[in-house]
């Protein structure tokens, strides 16, 4: 928002210099985000009268002017499309030096001296709402000569407001609710701006029907005759401009100027083309169109609310009016609107149809439900000052739902003191609240320490509902410099970690610091595609209402896809890779929506090499798996292929891991269709943290230090592709029983000595005691039974 400070002059003095001020409204009411000085730097510039024009021979847009200076005439070459006699302007004489540092030289074009420049609002660095490319255009009873910067009008200084910190302050969007504020600051009285009171005595009705009055809190309206649209007076339109509204005509302007001074917006129809003198406030009908002044036309539906003539919808209601009843150069007739709307409704109807304007942004923010008729009446005296002839040929229609009843919040100076950490005094207290127009009645009780207070009808909008509501109005006028500062005194204790904490961050550290796996964080959505490749079209998938895009529009069931994702990227420049994520995943628990959804945190694990097969990599997976187990002090794995298996794994090289019987996740090479762009080989594993949870021991195992050696033997069996290793494994330590002390795969083999449909499986054994050394004798007796045992899968010793 832009705060002129010659219209904030208007009803409140400003002491300060704008600085000062402009510091004041930051530390107690509003951030001020910058201050423009119009015309600091306009010392050469002065006003001037354009005498004639005439075209330059050379064509190309040019004309010859003959311009009143105040100190002769001078001959001026301009291009500028809206030159005329008597326009009256900006003008640099020669040697004048305008703000961007340019000084201006006599010079010739085209053979025709040019004694100095005419200039628009962007020469002179205005930034102005509607100034065009041509020459600013000043107004008529200037007096040439006049040295700009001594104009008061445009002498202004305007204080830039941040939208942000007054969005719950609808009084602050308008210059009399600052001029309130600074009133309050400073110990003034607000000069209110004037208002004539429109005599309401005229026979004829202008009926408006509001059906639906939870949306439309109050509808005022009054037709005029004797309107005569024109251009603003200059004043008029600077002031719209330095608040950053583009002046349109008369009518119009002056809606935006009540809008710019209380807050309130305001909308006229053209009363000929509203088809019968009648307004209705309703819902919009299904696929109702509009064409809004923008000139889009626009599909509307019932959550819309409009204003209606006989005929459709004439008007987006809160948001922006209609094409068809816009006020237009012939208007002689207009019907005024003024009103309060809800403000949920106006800012879903702004998003549903992307339109962010002036008026909404009001409307959005609950604005005071006796706005309406100030503003009108302030429109009217305004409007009367420049058609001398405008009269109401209507009764005011002012439609209007109840007012629930004031509240009264109860405050105590006890609270006051408690808050600030200060006492203000009781008087103090009472002059502040006082000062913000607050009422304020003695609750009797507590010694006269306890107040009734009631909020002005202009704060009383979702802003000042609560005690603490108070205090803080209290304390920002009272000055927060004022308050002591005391260094705050806390004792921090570092949050206790949960047992679910403690395990993902143990399962964090052994994979990244262990393991040498480097964590990725993925996006929780995941798109159709996405879905489609991994097989999940079938599986049902948490929906978002709101997706961050619409093609990520569901909730990931499994980190894999992330994962593969960022390999994918990656694999452009590196050669290997080893990437883990701890995340949510998310599946429906039913097809109803009522339902929630089951979230689980899970961790997975993906690791790649170009130029190495799927087993290799799936077999160092595997291991490292091992690792991770050990590391989280929980039973060695173990793993089957019992269904179901996620379909983007091998079909036949990947299996469930289990521990002491519970299913944990699954691991597995990569699915030859995914697997095939990324030229190597790919395994991965994903487990669920909670499960993890359940088979970890709380107290890591005490295994002492073997006392004795081991005896270690190679030994590869040659068995069927159906045999996994984990039954290998199960059968060898059966059959080894007590004398086993570790056993582990270092090699599966396929090759031209081993049958079709067979596999090389070798494992390092390691045979000890706790109580003596063995021989070799009882370590090959061992390993006989070991080799009984898986014969009976089919496996055979590889000489």
């Amino acid at each position: 928002m832009k705060l002129s400070l010659n219209w904030l002059r208007d009803f409140v003095d400003v002491p300060a210099s704008p600085e000062e001020l402009a510091e004041l409204l930051t530390l107690r009411v509003a951030e001020v985000e910058g201050v423009i000085r119009l015309g600091a730097e306009w010392g050469g510039v002065s006003v001037a009268r354009v005498r004639s024009v005439r075209p330059h021979p050379k064509g190309g847009g040019l004309t010859i002017c003959e311009v009143e200076t105040g100190a002769g005439e001078k001959t001026v070459v301009c291009g500028a499309a809206n030159v005329r006699p008597g326009l009256v302007a900006p003008f640099a004489a020669s040697g004048s030096r305008l703000p961007d540092g340019r000084t201006i030289r006599e010079t010739r074009i085209h053979d025709i001296a040019s004694q100095g420049m005419l200039c628009s609002a962007a020469e002179l660095e205005l930034d102005i709402a509607g100034a065009g490319d041509g020459l600013f255009e000043l107004a008529e009873d200037l007096t040439p000569g006049r040295p700009l910067a001594e104009v008061r009008e445009l002498a202004d200084v305007v204080l830039e407001i941040d939208n942000k910190s007054i969005t719950h302050r609808p009084d602050l969007w308008g210059i009399l609710g600052f001029a309130r504020e600074v009133a309050a600051l400073t110990a003034q009285e607000v000069r209110l701006p004037e208002n004539r009171r429109l005599s309401a005595t005229a026979r004829e009705r202008f009926p408006v029907s509001v059906e639906t009055p939870e949306l439309c809190a109050r509808y005022l309206a009054l037709a005029l005759d004797g309107v005569h649209v024109t251009t603003s007076p200059f004043r008029l339109r600077y002031r719209l401009q330095t608040a950053g509204l583009r002046p349109l005509n008369n009518v119009v302007d002056l809606t935006n100027y009540v809008m710019a001074e209380l807050g309130q917006p305001l909308h006229a129809f053209d009363l000929r083309r509203l088809a019968g003198p009648s307004i209705v406030v309703r819902r919009a009908r299904p696929e109702e169109r509009l064409t809004t002044l923008d000139g889009i036309d626009r599909i509307l539906d019932p959550t819309m609310l409009v204003i209606a003539d006989a005929k459709g919808a004439v008007a987006l209601a809160g948001v922006m009016g209609g094409d068809s009843s816009k006020i237009g150069p012939d208007t002689q007739t207009l019907v005024l609107e003024a009103a309060t709307f809800d403000p949920v409704n106006i800012r879903k109807t702004a998003a549903a149809l992307g339109l962010r304007t002036d008026a909404a942004a009001r409307f959005e923010k609950s604005l005071d439900p006796e706005l309406p008729g100030k503003a009108a009446n302030r429109f009217l005296t305004l409007a009367q000052g420049l058609m001398p002839g405008l009269r109401a040929v209507s009764r005011i229609e002012d439609v209007r739902r109840p007012d629930p009843p004031a509240e009264r919040i109860r405050l105590r100076l006890s609270r006051v003191r408690q808050l600030l950490g200060v006492d203000p005094g009781r008087a103090k207290v009472l002059e502040i609240l006082r000062r913000l127009e607050f009422g304020v009645e003695d609750a009797g009780a507590e010694g006269g320490d306890v107040f009734e207070v009631t909020p002005p009808s202009f704060r009383a909008t979702k802003d000042v509902r609560i005690e603490e509501d108070l205090v803080e109005e209290v304390g920002r006028v009272f000055g927060y410099a004022n308050l002591p500062g005391h260094p705050p005194r806390a004792e921090v204790r570092p949050a206790p970690q949960g047992r679910e904490q403690r395990l993902e961050r143990d399962v964090k550290t052994t994979l990244a610091q262990a393991m040498g796996f480097q964590e990725v964080y993925a996006y929780s959505f995941v798109t159709a595609e996405a879905i489609g490749a991994f097989g999940l079209r079938t599986a049902p998938h948490v929906e978002v209402r709101n997706p961050p895009s619409q093609d990520q529009s569901r909730l990931r069931r499994s980190l894999a896809l992330g994962l593969l994702h960022a390999l994918e990227v990656n694999a452009r420049r590196f050669r290997q890779q080893r990437l883990f994520e701890v995340g949510r995943v998310w599946e429906p628990e039913t097809p109803s929506r009522e339902s929630l959804p089951s979230e689980h945190k899970v961790v997975a694990a993906v690791e790649w090499q170009v130029g190495r097969d799927g087993t290799e990599v799936l077999h160092r997976l595997k291991g490292g798996l091992e690792t991770l187990f050990g590391q989280l002090r929980t039973a060695a794995p173990a793993f089957d292929r019992a269904p179901p298996l996620p379909p983007w794994l091998h079909p036949g090289r990947s299996a469930r891991v289990m521990v002491d019987g519970i299913v944990l996740g699954h691991v597995g090479e990569l699915h030859p269709s995914l697997a095939q762009a990324l030229r190597g080989g790919v395994a991965l594993f994903e487990l669920r943290i909670d499960a993890i949870g359940r088979v970890r021991h709380g107290i890591p195992r005490f295994r002492p230090i073997p006392r004795f050696p081991a005896v270690i033997r190679d030994r590869s069996w040659v068995v069927g592709e159906a045999v996994t290793v984990a039954e290998i494994e199960s059968r060898a330590r059966q059959a080894g029983g007590s004398l086993i002390r570790d056993l582990s795969v270092f090699d599966i083999y396929r090759g031209a000595s081993i049958p079709s449909g067979h596999k090389s499986l070798s494992f390092e054994i390691h045979f000890g005691s706790p109580d003596r050394t063995l021989t070799d004798q009882e370590a090959d007796e061992a390993l006989a039974r070991m080799d009984r045992a898986i014969h009976e899968l089919g496996g055979v010793p590889r000489s």
